[in-house]
């Protein structure tokens, strides 16, 4: 019986080398070319008008129209959210294609390939992981089994079973789906590896309740600048955390997640947990508040920061920046630096609160806060209102160094705020 199991775990080791030899490459299948796909960015409102449809009326069947200019944008997006990815998408007749290239290191890298065809359901042509070919839809379906063996749910497997048939043409995708009142509800039971216990969620849900509760006490009737609502907080959070890091870190994310909550987007609480366990009805400003006297500015800083406290540097920058190139379609506000410069700033205003070395300075700084210089930086000579020509014309793409400038010098200002 022994020398079986050792045979065992010795076929079973050389098993999962030999996979992994297969599965790596020592070339990329992609170059980033992430500027150029972000180019279209200004496209993908129609196609979150469409989402947004199909999940307000989710006991309806629906169908999304996404074009390979939309896709490759989302491509774009997701390599500028996640450096080590590159990714893209090519759109043909009867054959959706997506290319993924993964860096592992300076010379290893794991090359990612899927054909999805025009079909009832989903069907794929095949599926490659560097040498590794998997044919039809044997590797959606053990994608559907890891993914929803990481998740603790059924997530994918309702994600799989939600879409009726997909269409692809020359230019454009058309996805019928099945109502997704099941998925959204699933979406809840989705427990990412590394989630909180039980014990733990409860425990944030009532840190978070109680700094709503904290902000609804002094909640003005009039506009404020968001530098009202910061300190109170922050002094709780600093008396709460008794100059222990570990605690200083997690009462500087229940303040901020808060906040969030409070003057950005009730929204923001369907993130944190079932917040009705803790409060009847949840806290509201009554007048958003403001930075530069405006509640724009107010809200892409504090949304920035609860993102981050949520994610990684990456994707919230790619978020703030993709949300920016969106604005630029005829119907948006522009590109707008000045909007960049809050969402950046929102990135540090949570970064210092969360890293164990800055986290109880972060607190010490604004315990004292009268002013929204110590965390925000200067807007002045910064441009906005950009369309997509204008910015086209002025800067080219995101890539260029004239655009690098613009965002270094945003930078340089965040880098010398005394909050830092």
């Amino acid at each position: 019986m022994k020398k079986f199991l050792l045979y065992f775990l010795s076929l079973t080791s050389f098993l999962i080398v030999l996979l992994f030899f297969l599965a790596i490459s020592f070339s990329p299948i992609l170059v980033d070319n992430s500027a150029n796909q972000v180019g279209n960015a200004d496209l993908i409102n129609p196609l979150l008008q469409q989402t947004k449809h199909a999940i307000k009326n989710r006991y309806d069947s629906h169908e999304l129209r996404v074009s390979s200019e939309q896709t490759e944008s989302l491509a774009g997006f997701l390599t500028r959210s996640h450096q080590p990815l590159v990714s893209s998408v090519s759109v043909k007749k009867d054959e959706l294609a997506i290319f993924m290239t993964y860096q592992l290191s300076e010379s290893i890298f794991i090359n990612l390939s899927v054909w999805v065809e025009s079909a009832e359901k989903i069907k794929l042509n095949g599926l490659r992981v560097g040498q590794l070919y998997l044919p039809g839809n044997l590797g959606l379906r053990i994608a559907e089994f890891l993914v929803d063996l990481y998740t603790n749910s059924n997530f994918a497997t309702l994600a799989i079973e939600s879409i009726d048939s997909i269409d692809i043409d020359d230019s454009l995708i058309t996805v019928s789906v099945l109502p997704l009142d099941s998925l959204i509800k699933e979406v809840k039971n989705v427990e990412i590896s590394g989630s909180l216990s039980a014990r733990e969620k409860s425990e944030r849900l009532r840190k978070v309740a109680h700094y709503l509760i904290l902000l609804d006490s002094v909640k003005s009737d009039k506009q404020e600048s968001l530098t009202y609502y910061i300190k109170p907080v922050v002094i709780e959070a600093h008396a709460r955390s008794n100059n222990n890091p570990v605690l200083a870190i997690e009462e500087n994310r229940a303040a901020i997640l808060a906040l969030a909550i409070f003057t950005g987007d009730r929204r923001f609480s369907s993130v944190v947990g079932n917040m009705s366990e803790q409060l009847s009805v949840i806290p509201l400003a009554k007048v958003k508040p403001v930075l530069h006297g405006r509640t724009d500015l107010s809200a892409h800083f504090i949304f920035s920061a609860a993102i981050k406290l949520l994610s990684e540097q990456d994707f919230s920058f790619a978020v703030g920046e993709f949300k920016e190139l969106m604005d630029r379609a005829p119907d948006g506000s522009g590109y707008s630096f000045v909007d960049l410069a809050a969402d950046m700033a929102g990135v540090r205003f949570a970064s210092l609160a969360f890293e164990p070395n800055t986290a109880l300075n972060f607190q010490k700084t604004l315990t004292t806060l009268n002013d929204e210089s110590v965390f925000m930086p200067a807007i002045d000579g910064l441009t906005e209102g950009l369309s997509k020509q204008a910015f086209t014309d002025q800067y080219g793409s995101v890539d260029s160094e004239l655009y690098r400038q613009k965002i270094a010098t945003i930078q340089s200002r965040i880098d010398t705020l005394p909050i830092n």
